[in-house]
């Protein structure tokens, strides 16, 4: 056998055998002299005896990188710095003020009545309160306007007040006055000589001031029932004020002249109520 041929055996066992020490997981030379021997021999290899001989060295094989992560350098840490509280300043105790009350408003009434002011307007319970101060006043029952009461002045030479006092409401817009009559008259029916008058004054603070004058004369209507409405005026200058109301018959001394009245009243309105 050359040794070419030789030469070319070795070099097949030897791949053979780095193909077998690949498998068995031998991965370095100083390995491989144990498993070598048995796999070019085929037979247990010997324990083989240490000597003083340096082993040649291992070639290293390639070992998995390692990439180094950088070890963190510790940082000294700022040291917090305290944070003085400021200290709380006490605040002085207000001193409680008194909330006023609310005083509710008032709120008004609407107004919307009427209201007649004068007592026993017909007669019907005799003269009072009518107060007869001058005269001969007749309070008859026959030919009345109303009821069963009437009171009739008149005569001839003849003179007759009968008055009330009464009192006009606080709350008052408008007024009227209101009689009936009913004449009887020799006299002339063109010229005046007798009249009866309905006569309204002021009687506030001591005064006399008056308010009103309706009168019926001689040369009127005769013989019929009638009634008469006089409205007065400046109502809200009279509120609260105590008002004098005169019945007043007057006559000459030739003829006679007679009037029969009833239903005598004074009314007092506010709001949509009509006196």
């Amino acid at each position: 056998m050359s040794r070419a041929t030789v030469r070319r055996g070795l070099r097949v066992i030897v791949l053979v055998a780095v193909a077998l020490l690949a498998v068995t997981g031998v991965t370095t030379l100083a390995d491989s002299h144990i498993y070598l021997p048995l796999i070019l021999r085929g037979v247990p290899a010997a324990t083989p005896t240490p000597s003083n001989t340096p082993a040649p060295p291992a070639t290293p094989t390639d070992a998995p990188t390692t990439t180094n992560t950088p070890t963190p350098t510790d940082t000294l840490a700022p040291t917090d710095t305290p944070t003085l509280t400021p200290t709380s300043t006490p605040t002085a105790t207000a001193t409680p003020t008194r909330t006023p009350t609310n005083t509710p408003t008032l709120t008004p009434t609407i107004c919307n009545i009427k209201v007649q002011v004068i007592q026993n307007p017909g007669f019907e319970t005799g003269y009072w309160p009518w107060v007869v101060t001058d005269g001969l006043v007749f309070h008859v029952t026959s030919g009345v306007a109303h009821g069963q009461y009437a009171l009739v002045f008149g005569g001839a030479n003849d003179e007759e007040r009968v008055v009330q006092r009464v009192e006009v409401p606080v709350w008052a817009e408008t007024g009227a006055a209101y009689f009936s009559w009913k004449m009887y008259s020799d006299d002339s029916t063109v010229h005046i000589y007798d009249s009866f008058n309905l006569q309204i004054w002021d009687m506030y603070a001591g005064g006399y001031t008056n308010v009103l004058v309706s009168a019926v004369y001689n040369c009127d209507q005769r013989a019929s029932w009638y009634t008469r409405r006089e409205y007065l005026g400046n109502v809200a200058n009279l509120r609260g004020h105590p008002l004098r109301v005169v019945l007043r018959g007057s006559n000459d001394a030739v003829y006679d002249t007679w009037w029969c009245i009833d239903d005598v009243q004074l009314v007092f309105a506010c709001g949509n109520q009509v006196p």
